[in-house]
């Protein structure tokens, strides 16, 4: 009988990510808890521009970093300096200093192929980008499918652009639209604005005499804006909000979770998103109030000088500089804490880092347990894919791992250990008197030590690599890649990633070897001072002290952020140490679980003999149907069960499967899938004698591109 059990000791089923994520209504998997979507950074913020699904902001020093969804490199910002960004869609446009345009992520439309030229503004569209040139003329390019980058012949001053359509106010003060004119809202009446705020469907102007015209969509009654004098207005989804000169604030269109409902009190301004509303009080304090189902609401405390509120998000800018951001969050493992840190490290999809006080801080999945932090202080952690260790200031170990549903503490030798490594499901550590010893499982000979002493070690996924005295590399355990096969010569650094390794040689040069599939060995040239090898991709800090990394980038872990680093490591996922303390991740989608804390102990189980490996691949057909499939690890070739088609109109909340599928001639279990009242379908996979699993990430968008295959990670299934 096959059953499911935890990855490297029984089965893994990794995290279901598609590679696209749509604009709305498609979170994965989330929680209100704005910790959780927490996001800090180590400079003075100065502006920050909340999109759909990503976000970025500008420091004081004219660096842009951004985090979230990267599924198109929207968040992969270059170096600066910059003096504003904007971000939405998939794609994200900054203007340089020298008032030239950068643009990245998606370019399916060409929206970010930018102008050449200088320009002193910058405004993003879902699939289109406008610059405002400093002559004052306008400039838009990308989708022109609704005639939305076809701009008016005039100089403009202040702009607007939204997601279907774009705005400006020329120097007559008289308001000019275009784009999609279905409901209308690029009809703007002829007369004086000083302000305009682009909606969903509808468009709101701010007259030179303080009243409001509204034009557009109005379903919900979003245009219909109150009489009276106003100083500033937002539009948003399906409703609006104005600033009255008194600081009182006023909205009106659709109420469906209480939008529209403001607050008694004074506010200096306001920021309206897809269903929900936040304002700035006149202390400084935000308060948000509507749609709360992915915590978007929930503001932090504290004093603020801005507020902007995405669709499921929001971000704010404290007057200290620092910035926060609460509601869904795609990217939760990089989602860090703030404060000062010695020490940081990314295992299987969470981080963990160690405050100079010897607290550890964990983040992220917590599928196998390494999120789960054990009381401090240590001197000293590390962390594998399903295993960690610390190492406390008397010398003794403490490891952890998680027996689902319950974690565990394991048993590792006892000490005194002055360092420790922890690999996929082991760790290896040095005893004072020099001497390596490794523990935990044992299935591919990760554990049996060679003969002779090491200076360092490190642990891999199943294979481990250690640094002679004389400069030599030695690896054993499992080498189904050449994971072990260690190049000649003198070395002064190794890292053991999952299925590859690297190293740097006596004069800083990366080297790797082992499994390339996604160009993880391909090290660039150039002299570096540490280097991390991950699971698909790897990275290495250079001694000028900022980041490279190459190999699998698909959800943005190879793409390193701009900035001065004292450490690097490479997991699932990314994190560095930056010269200030803080720290920065960057790269897979994590939700976090929360299993409860067993204090016995286990031993690891034997492995067995076979197994077999493979993803989850499904796509949208052209009649509305979603076709699924299995394709095994290392092969394009897909294996298309029998039964294997969702239907468009399925049931809500009915759970339909595929006919069984085999592996060289061996059943090993079928796809499940069911509708959700969203439209998004729910993914699951129930290997053959076993239960069903869920794995933490296993929604299929409502709205995905049509015959385009998305994938899951990977799931190994031992038999």
């Amino acid at each position: 009988m096959r059953t499911p059990t935890a990855r490297s000791t029984k089965t893994t089923l990794a995290l279901f990510t598609f590679a696209a994520l749509l604009l709305a209504g498609i979170a994965l998997l989330t929680t209100g808890s704005q910790d959780q979507a927490a996001a800090q950074r180590d400079d003075r913020v100065v502006a920050v521009s909340a999109g759909a699904t990503h976000t970025c902001a500008l420091t004081e020093t004219g660096e842009v970093g951004c985090w979230g969804s990267n599924s198109h490199g929207e968040a992969d910002a270059p170096s600066g300096p910059f003096s504003a960004v904007s971000a939405n869609g998939w794609h994200t446009c900054a203007l340089r200093e020298s008032g030239e345009l950068e643009c990245w992520g998606d370019n399916q439309f060409g929206q970010t192929e930018a102008q050449s030229g200088r320009f002193s503004a910058v405004s993003v569209g879902v699939g289109h980008s406008c610059g405002l040139r400093e002559s004052g003329e306008l400039e838009c390019w990308g989708h022109n499918g609704s005639s939305r980058t076809g701009t008016p012949s005039k100089h403009l001053g202040i702009r607007n652009v939204g997601s279907g359509r774009g705005c400006g106010l020329p120097v007559s003060r008289e308001l000019e639209c275009w784009a999609w004119r279905v409901n209308h809202q690029t009809d703007a009446p002829l007369s004086g604005f000083s302000a305009v705020s682009a909606g969903s469907r509808h468009t709101c102007a701010l007259r030179e005499s303080g009243e409001l015209a509204c034009w557009g969509s109005n379903r919900s009654g979003q245009t219909e804006a109150p009489p009276g004098r106003f100083r500033a207005v937002s539009a948003g989804g399906e409703h609006t909000c104005g600033l009255r000169e008194s600081g009182e604030l006023e909205c009106w269109g659709n109420n469906r979770f209480g939008q529209t409902e403001v607050p008694p009190g004074r506010f200096r301004a306001v920021s309206v998103g897809g269903e929900h509303t936040c304002g700035l009080r006149e202390s400084g304090a935000v308060e948000c109030w509507g749609w709360n189902e992915h915590g978007q609401t929930d503001a932090p405390s504290g004093r603020f000088t801005a507020v902007s509120a995405g669709w499921l998000h929001t971000c704010g800018l404290h007057e200290s500089g620092k910035l926060s951001c609460w509601g869904r969050h795609v990217e939760g493992q990089a989602d860090v804490p703030a404060g000062r840190f010695s020490w940081v490290a990314d295992g299987g999809g969470h981080g963990c880092a160690l405050r100079e006080s010897g607290e550890l801080t964990c983040w992220g999945w917590n599928y196998f347990g390494p999120a789960y932090a054990p009381p401090g202080p240590f001197s000293a952690v590390s962390l594998g894919y399903s295993y960690g260790c610390g190492l406390r200031p008397s010398g003794e170990l403490e490891c952890w791992r998680l027996d689902w549903p319950k974690y565990i503490r394991t048993e590792p030798p006892p000490g005194p250990f002055i360092s420790v490594s922890a690999g996929g499901s082991h760790a290896c550590g040095f005893r004072k008197s020099g001497d390596l010893e490794c523990w935990g499982r044992v299935g591919h000979g990760q554990t049996d030590v060679p003969q002779g002493r090491f200076i360092s070690v490190s642990a891999g996924g199943h294979h481990t690599c250690g640094l002679r005295e004389s400069g030599a590399l030695e690896c054993w355990g499992w080498n189904d890649d050449g994971q072990t096969d260690a190049p000649p010569g003198r070395f002064r650094a190794v890292s053991a990633g999952t299925r590859h390794s690297c190293a740097l040689t006596k004069t800083g040069e990366a080297v790797c070897w082992g499994r390339n599939r996604f160009g993880q060995s391909d090290a660039p040239s150039g002299r570096f001072r540490a280097v991390s090898a991950g699971d698909g991709h790897s990275c290495a800090l250079t001694e000028t002290g900022e980041l490279a990394c190459w190999g699998n980038n698909k959800q943005g872990q190879a793409g390193a952020p701009a900035g001065r680093f004292t450490s690097v490591s490479a997991g699932w996922d990314s994190c560095a140490l930056t010269d200030a303390g803080g720290v920065r991740c960057w790269g897979n989608t994590n939700i976090c679980l929360l299993p409860s804390l067993a204090p016995d102990s286990a031993q690891d189980p034997a492995p067995t003999a076979t197994s077999s490996s493979g993803r989850i691949v499904a796509r949208r057909l052209a009649d509305g149907r979603t076709e699924f499939a299995w394709q095994p690890t290392d092969s394009d070739e897909r294996i298309l069960p029998r039964s294997r088609y969702f239907p468009a109109s399925a049931t809500v909340d009915r759970w339909l499967r595929s006919s069984p599928i085999e592996v060289g001639g061996v059943e090993i279990g079928r796809i499940n899938a069911r509708m959700l009242a969203s439209g998004r379908i729910e993914f699951a996979f129930t290997p053959t004698g076993g239960e069903r699993i869920l794995p933490p990430s296993r929604y299929f968008p409502a709205a995905a591109a049509t015959d385009r295959w998305l994938r899951s990670t990977e799931i190994e299934i031992n038999r």
